[in-house]
C-alpha cells in the first residue's frame, strides 16, 4: 500500500532547451529557429525508499518561446512570449539501471509578450508593431496545455538528462487571427496578411540537478 512506503523528498533545478517543430506561419518554414523554447524550472522529487519504485515530480518554472519569420523579404517579425510552467508527471522505472520513462500533463500559462520588427533598409518599413501586439493579445487564448513525454538517463549522481517530446493540445489563438502589417514610403503603400496558428510540437532536451542525487533513482 501507498501509506506503508517510506517516501523521500528532492529538489532541484531542471532547464529545457527545446527546437519548434510546428510553427505560426507557413512563412516560417524559412526561417528556423535553433532553438525554440529556453526556461528554468523548480523540481519537487517524491519517491519511495525502494529502488526502482516509481515517482512523483511536479516542475514548475518560467519560460520564454522565440519565434522569428519574414512579413517579406527584408523584414522580420520577432516575438517574445513568456510563459509560467507547470508540469507534474510520473517517472516510471525500466528493466535497464538509470533509464526511465516520464509521462506527465502540463499547461504554459501566458504572462506576457514582446513584439519587434526588424528591417534590413531604411526606406519606409513597416512601422504598425503597436497594432500587432494588441492583436495578439486580444485574440491569445492565454493558455497552452500540454502532454509530456520522455526517456531519462543519469549523467552523475546529481544529473539526469531527459529526451523529451512536448505537443501542445490547444491552439495558442482564436480561430482567423490575422496579423495586418501596412508599408509605406514615399514611393509607394502596401500591406501584408499573415494568418496565425500555433500549436507547436517541442521536441528537446531537459537537464535535472537535484541536490540530495539519485543514489535511489528519481
Amino acid at each position: 500500500m501507498c501509506g506503508a512506503q517510506d517516501y523521500k523528498f528532492d529538489f532541484g533545478l531542471s532547464a529545457p532547451l527545446y527546437f519548434r517543430t510546428a510553427h505560426a506561419h507557413e512563412k516560417l518554414s524559412n526561417n528556423w529557429n535553433l532553438f525554440g523554447l529556453i526556461g528554468l524550472d523548480g523540481v519537487l522529487c517524491v519517491k519511495g525508499a525502494e529502488p526502482g519504485s516509481m515517482s512523483f515530480v511536479l516542475n514548475a518554472g518560467i519560460t520564454d518561446d522565440i519565434r522569428k519569420f519574414s512579413v517579406d523579404y527584408s523584414t522580420k517579425l520577432k516575438t517574445s512570449l513568456y510563459f509560467i510552467n507547470i508540469n507534474p508527471s510520473v517517472i516510471i522505472p525500466s528493466r535497464w539501471d538509470h533509464i526511465r520513462f516520464c509521462l506527465g500533463i502540463g499547461a504554459l500559462i501566458q504572462t506576457g509578450q514582446k513584439v519587434a520588427l526588424s528591417r534590413e533598409t531604411v526606406s519606409g518599413g513597416y512601422s504598425n508593431v503597436p497594432d500587432v501586439d494588441s492583436v495578439l493579445k486580444a485574440n491569445g487564448r492565454g493558455i497552452m496545455p500540454f502532454m509530456s513525454l520522455g526517456i531519462s538517463d543519469d549523467i552523475g549522481k546529481h544529473m539526469r538528462l531527459e529526451l523529451r517530446v512536448q505537443p501542445t493540445l490547444l491552439n495558442l489563438y482564436e480561430p482567423n487571427t490575422d496579423m495586418v502589417f501596412n508599408y509605406g514610403n514615399q514611393y509607394r503603400s502596401s500591406s501584408s496578411i499573415l494568418h496565425l496558428n500555433y500549436q507547436p510540437v517541442y521536441v528537446g532536451l531537459k537537464l535535472f540537478y537535484f541536490f540530495k542525487g539519485n543514489e535511489q533513482g528519481m
